[in-house]
């Protein structure tokens, strides 16, 4: 039997509070996975090939860009870090990491846009995962 669930916020709820809620009444068991920004760039780093030096370099080459893209939306998923520490970590602002996590979401969401980068994004989200 399927349950529905209304929600409705109120000041005195906090999202904390409201999660806390689900999962006591609703059985529902939640697994939280974090990683750390240095193994996802050694992972992008060995499955594209891209060296650290020339992923955090200003080279605008399309397998630069796609691997600092790969990291981004991975350590915006999987790490605590703020856009301007990504960002900071490979030598871009916040702007350009918020660019990489769209482009990287859209490969998710239609891989034919990028099947490369889709397929390696897939891979090491199972690594990570695992």
């Amino acid at each position: 039997m399927e349950k529905k669930v209304l929600l409705s916020f109120t000041p005195e709820l906090t999202f904390r509070s409201f999660m806390n809620d689900i999962i006591k009444n609703y059985n529902v068991e939640i697994n939280i996975v974090k990683a750390d920004i240095e193994a996802i760039i050694q992972g992008v780093v060995r499955e594209t090939g891209v060296t650290e030096v020339e992923m955090c370099d200003k080279g605008r080459q399309r397998e630069y860009a796609e691997a600092r893209a790969i990291v981004s939306w991975l350590a915006r998923r999987y790490t605590s870090m703020t856009l301007t520490s990504i960002g900071k970590r490979l030598g871009r602002d916040h702007i350009s990491v918020i660019h990489y996590v769209r482009m990287v979401g859209s490969w998710m969401e239609e891989p034919r846009l990028n099947m490369r980068g889709a397929r390696i994004t897939q891979k090491l989200i199972d690594e990570i995962e695992q």
